[in-house]
């Protein structure tokens, strides 16, 4: 979350993480000995504009062989009738275009939803596709925020495909 914004403010941690301003502030004090952050008045920063290193057509270009055989397994999982929400991740955006090259191998009665722009470009001539708005994020090529979040609160899905970079079994997942 913090590279997404760039600043954090304490309350935010502390609603973010669920721990109280105390265990938030060490944590703060922690990053920021380890370099990876700066303290500053009420919350934390990235150092310089890390915040602004993420760029969605360089993580396209990643571990591409590896993207699309979870693509292919991706696919395989698709049965008829389908309801399906793809969230912004490059390795999404390659089971997209799976989707896109062999929606012939479905019955074709799938409904799409997505926050992704790549992912909406690739799909929309061959699906119903709907495109959740928000704040759009360039660098990510997606759609975030409190518009988007309510828009994806009031719909149901038969299958999503989420990517993320870790995630706590019991929790959550984060990027």
């Amino acid at each position: 979350r913090l590279r997404l914004e760039g600043k954090l403010e304490l309350g935010e941690v502390v609603d973010f993480l669920n721990i109280s301003e105390s265990t938030a502030r060490r944590l703060f004090t922690r990053l920021e000995s380890e370099g990876k952050v700066i303290r500053v008045h009420g919350g934390i920063q990235l150092p310089g504009n890390a915040a602004l290193e993420y760029s969605f057509d360089q993580v396209a270009k990643s571990n591409i062989e590896e993207k699309n055989a979870i693509a292919k397994a991706a696919f395989e999982l698709l049965s008829d009738e389908e309801i399906i929400f793809c969230d912004a991740g490059t390795t999404v955006l390659c089971f997209c275009m799976e989707l896109a090259g062999r929606i012939g191998e479905t019955s074709g009665n799938i409904r799409m939803y997505t926050n992704s722009l790549a992912n909406f470009e690739v799909l929309s001539p061959h699906v119903p596709i709907t495109l959740i708005g928000g704040e759009y994020r360039p660098h990510r090529k997606d759609f975030s925020g409190y518009l988007a979040e309510l828009a994806l609160s009031r719909v149901h899905f038969t299958k999503c495909f989420l990517g993320t970079d870790g995630c706590d079994m019991k929790k959550f997942f984060t990027t």
